[in-house]
């Protein structure tokens, strides 16, 4: 205190049974009072010293500190426990807690009954919720919503039931699974699938199950089925590439109708173990110009009726009821014996064909000057 003046001296000196210096706080903690001024004390030796009544706070916020240190986690530690929680539950249930809440799940059968469109518009299908197996889809799942893909490779799904996925409009991939067994009638309909593949596991199908896709440009048909059921295809009018498993040997009524851009080579592709051809199977392809259905012995009534450029075809022994109805064809190769229901049925230039037929026999003839010569 060399540098105080005898009053200021005598001033601290009085303040000393009122403050405490800050370095004698770690082994005293004796209550003091404060004054309500340090008058004139220089400012260097005010930092020395601390008010009782900051003591009390800084002791309370030291107990704080204490008990918060002893009783809570850091939120950091709370994101990396919650996310190892995640993690646990995924390992043993097969899926995250985040897609369980936007499935609904039938516990005693393994069947997903619906889906939250809050979990995103593409689905992944989990291979199990709370550790029980997803083996099935079911009636109506998501009709008509507004979902964009559906995967369910990693799932042991062996069905879909009718109209799981109908009427979802912008619905454009599907992936179903190797396990895949039983496909329900109107299963994809009206959906908004750009291509397809069916896997050989399958062996049923319903009808009607990719009717009316607008959109559905490719389709593979590997299933172990031996026919395409009734409207399988019907009014998919970008449909321009088809395969279907050598298994199918049955074409079913309507499977095909409408289908407008159905080329020559994808029809090849698809008749060549073909036997049988129910009505109207090919009804309105527009697109096709040539068509050869003499490995067929059974074929019924309108199966090209309206298919607006089709001008060469090849048959066996049979030209049915309206089998070519209002088509322009103008070459027909044909087998012995054949029956043909009458000349409107060989398309419109039919007229005198069945007439040539019977005097000319088996052979090719070709519509000349509004007749029909045989080659």
């Amino acid at each position: 205190y060399q540098h105080l003046t005898a009053a200021e001296l005598a001033e601290v000196q009085a303040m000393d049974t009122n403050y405490v210096a800050t370095s004698t706080l770690v082994t005293t903690l004796a209550d003091y009072a404060l004054t309500t001024s340090l008058g004139t004390m220089a400012a260097e030796d005010a930092s020395d010293y601390v008010a009782t009544s900051a003591l009390t706070t800084t002791l309370a916020d030291y107990s704080l500190t204490t008990d918060i240190a002893a009783n809570y986690v850091a939120t950091s530690t709370y994101d990396a426990d919650i996310g190892s929680l995640s993690d646990t539950l995924e390992a043993i249930l097969g899926v995250s807690s985040p897609t369980m809440q936007h499935f609904g799940f039938d516990y005693d059968t393994g069947m997903l009954m619906g889906y939250n469109i809050v979990g995103g518009v593409d689905v992944t299908v989990p291979a199990a919720i709370d550790g029980v197996d997803v083996v099935s889809v079911a009636n109506n799942f998501v009709h008509d919503a507004n979902i964009t893909s559906v995967d369910m490779v990693a799932a042991p799904i062996t069905s879909v039931g009718h109209s799981a996925f109908s009427g979802c409009n912008y619905l454009t991939s599907v992936t179903l699974p190797s396990t895949l067994i039983t496909i329900g009638r109107y299963a994809f309909s009206s959906a908004g699938l750009l291509s397809i593949t069916v896997p050989s596991s399958v062996t049923t199908m319903d009808t009607d199950v990719f009717s009316g896709c607008d959109n559905l440009a490719a389709a593979a048909i590997n299933a172990n089925i031996t026919t395409l059921p009734s409207h399988t295809f019907r009014g998919c009018d970008a449909l321009t590439d088809v395969t279907i498993s050598s298994t199918i040997t049955t074409i079913d009524q309507y499977a095909f109708d409408g289908c407008t851009t159905l080329t020559d080579t994808s029809f090849a592709a698809i008749i060549t173990n073909i036997t049988t051809i129910n009505r109207n199977a090919f009804y309105a392809c527009d697109a096709l110009t040539t068509v050869d259905v003499s490995g067929a012995t059974t074929i019924g009534t309108n199966i090209f009726a309206n298919c607006d450029a089709l001008a060469t075809v090849t048959v066996n022994d049979v030209i049915t009821q309206n089998m070519f109805a209002s088509c322009p064809v103008t070459k027909v190769t044909i087998g012995t014996g054949a029956s043909i229901y009458d000349d409107a049925s060989v398309g419109t230039n039919g007229t005198g064909f069945k007439a040539a037929y019977t005097t000319g026999g088996a052979g090719v003839y070709n519509y000349t000057g509004g007749n029909w010569v045989k080659e």
